[in-house]
């Protein structure tokens, strides 16, 4: 199949899914969000496994090595599970924060640069058409943003 072919499948399928949000938008909201509940209780299941695996292997590896009771050797895992999980804790909120200051930083300098003029002269420069489309695309999405929050 040429990419010219491809376009217009695309094409075609993205007039298709307009429609369908068109007539039933529920339909394909319920859709997505019933997928990223999905995934997210197929992630937290998987996540849960793995650390009780891990203080499972670690309760048994401290009883075996140094013939402890249950609470010592609970206790002991808890604090070997916390000298891994908190540093990482650490390391992620600092990675974190520098992300977001980069972001900040980079807005910021956006808003600098950002001209007011532009979006004015940009509106009058485009055609009645593109202008129509504009304010179509953006009742569709009102329209659509409606189902979501009633």
């Amino acid at each position: 199949m040429n990419s010219i072919e491809k376009n217009k499948v695309n094409y075609g399928l993205g007039i298709i899914f307009i429609i369908i949000m068109l007539i039933a938008p529920d339909l394909i909201i319920n859709l997505v969000l019933g997928l990223l509940h999905f995934v997210w209780e197929i992630l937290a299941e998987l996540a849960h496994t793995v650390f009780e695996g891990i203080e499972t292997l670690l309760d048994n590896i401290i009883e075996e090595l140094f013939q402890t009771e249950l609470h010592q050797t609970q206790v002991i895992v808890f604090y070997i599970m916390m000298s891994f999980i908190l540093p990482t804790i650490y390391l992620l909120l600092r990675l974190l924060l520098r992300k977001v200051m980069q972001l900040k930083n980079a807005l910021y300098f956006q808003i600098m640069k950002w001209d007011i003029n532009q979006y004015g002269h940009y509106w009058h420069h485009i055609s009645i058409q593109e202008k129509t489309s504009l304010l179509c695309g953006a009742l569709i999405v009102i329209y659509l943003a409606s189902f979501l929050f009633m």
